[in-house]
């Protein structure tokens, strides 16, 4: 339970929002006939769920996240909001929770889903129940009342199952004490820092060694694509207004940059049509100026400043022209002159590279193996200031913090931070050094801050509600996840398609 509560203790609203708490949308349970066998999802004891149902329960969840959050999605926020399996699992979580509350004689009576429907907010005017907006909103769904009543009679069987885990799940007073802790608790730690670099030098390497690492990963060494630009400036200071001595610096600025950017323009448009970068160029009178190579990754800095040069210029093809682009200096007219593909290298070209990879992999390893050692000996009851002093290391305190991706002087942590959770008078330390940006730490529990029991007191009854939701979700994901595994191995679940299929 202590692991539940480190998992959710600090994201609990978010948990809530992508749907740790069952969801089940009425409208899904409308009628969808017509379909072919080749759309179905998946069987369940015979009755199939097709994939408009998961189009329709995709789009529910695509407009439940842009209502919540007040803004549109892309398509990449879709992808990592990962909306495509959360709404395949909601289908079969649905579909097995209907079996459930089925299978155990659970009823719905006759005026429980008229009350459900007309106390439904969405069918209420002013305070009231409006019948006509209440077949006008059916209408619109493309839903007959007949429909709708046995969805909501399948909604409310469903909610049935879900208050009965609910109500099963009690949440003691020492468990709302601990995630309160979790929440509020500051701790402060001791560490004693090892950094891999200082272990560069007791690092032996051979030849056989290095071209064996590069063969055997060879594409961590691929040279990205290389890129040699041509451009044209023209400067502001070449199209300073002459004989307008009573234009202020100001006025004077704007002109030049404005016959810039006509020189800019009545070169792009003529090279666009004639195709000829240089002769126009050599024609004109402009210097051409040329990049060395260089990689999407490693801009030039004079390029890295221009607003979406990798955009406009690295994406053309060889010899063709670019927009026009700006800075405060003038204006640029960029042509790609070669572009090289991305390769494997040879090995003699990346010796060093490699040498320095494995070299650091193995300083690394002698790293990590002595703050193993070091660790055990302390967890043997050694004294840290003795172990610091014979190693000559120093001993650091984050201060108090509330745990969390981030430790003062560590920096952001990956998973092992949990460890830091566990950490007391009783036990100390951890068992595991923790790693770190350039090595590892070996942290010690020194002390905690104190709490407020009064708002402790205070907060006790949203403390309840948020906890308990979280533990009869997990009761509920728990149980649904093994009636899964039964089902499927019992045949009576058979599952059609995945969601690398939709």
């Amino acid at each position: 339970m202590l692991e539940l509560m480190r998992k959710h203790a600090r994201n609990w609203i978010m948990k809530l929002l992508l749907g740790i708490i069952i969801v089940v949308f009425v409208f899904y349970f409308g009628s969808l006939r017509g379909r072919e066998q080749a759309d179905t999802i998946f069987i369940l004891d015979g009755k199939a769920v097709y994939l408009a149902d998961f189009y329709r329960e995709y789009e529910k969840l695509i407009d439940l996240f842009r209502n919540r959050l007040g803004i549109p999605l892309t398509e990449e926020q879709l992808k990592s909001l990962n909306l495509k399996q959360q709404a395949f699992d909601s289908l079969i979580k649905e579909a097995i929770i209907l079996k459930i509350a089925q299978e155990s004689g659970l009823e719905v009576a006759a005026e429980e889903i008229q009350d459900a429907i007309t106390s439904n907010p969405a069918f209420l005017r002013n305070g009231v129940f409006d019948r006509r907006l209440y077949e006008e909103t059916l209408r619109l769904n493309k839903m007959s009342p007949e429909i709708y009543e046995k969805a909501t009679q399948k909604f409310l069987l469903a909610k049935k199952i879900e208050d009965l885990v609910y109500e099963g799940t009690p949440v003691s007073d020492s468990e709302l004490m601990d995630l309160y802790r979790m929440q509020k608790e500051k701790i402060n730690i001791q560490f004693l820092h090892l950094s891999f670099r200082d272990y560069l030098d007791n690092v032996e390497i051979k030849g056989e060694k290095l071209e064996l690492y590069f063969k055997e990963h060879k594409s961590e060494f691929t040279l990205p694509e290389q890129y040699r630009v041509k451009y044209l400036f023209f400067a502001a200071d070449d199209y300073e207004p002459k004989g307008e001595v009573n234009l202020s610096k100001e006025e004077r600025y704007k002109k030049a940059m404005q016959l810039a950017l006509q020189a800019a323009k009545m070169a792009h448009d003529t090279i666009y049509q004639q195709e000829n970068f240089d002769a126009y160029a050599k024609e004109k009178g402009f210097k051409i100026y040329e990049s060395p190579f260089f990689s999407a990754k490693a801009l030039p800095d004079y390029f890295s400043h221009l607003n979406n040069f990798t955009k406009e210029v690295l994406t053309l093809k060889e010899r063709e022209i670019s927009r026009v682009l700006a800075d405060e200096r003038g204006y640029y007219l960029f042509q790609l002159a070669v572009k090289k593909p991305a390769r494997i290298p040879e090995f003699s070209e990346v010796q060093k590279d490699v040498e320095k990879r494995v070299r650091e992999r193995e300083a690394q390893s002698l790293c990590k193996k002595e703050a193993e050692i070091l660790l055990d000996r302390l967890k043997k009851g050694e004294n840290i200031v003795k172990i610091a002093q014979e190693k000559k290391i120093k001993i650091e305190e984050t201060g108090f913090f509330l745990p969390g991706k981030e430790v003062p002087h560590l920096g952001i942590l990956g998973p092992e931070r949990e460890v830091l959770y566990t950490l007391s008078q009783n036990k100390p330390y951890p068992n595991e050094a923790i790693p770190v940006a350039d090595g590892y730490v070996i942290v010690r529990f020194k002390e905690r801050g104190t709490i407020d029991l009064q708002e402790f007191e205070n907060s006790k009854k949203d403390l309840r509600k948020i906890f308990q939701e979280l533990k009869a979700a997990e009761a509920l994901t728990f149980f649904i996840d093994g009636m899964k595994e039964r089902l499927l191995k019992e045949g009576r679940l058979k599952i059609k398609k995945t969601v690398n299929d939709l």
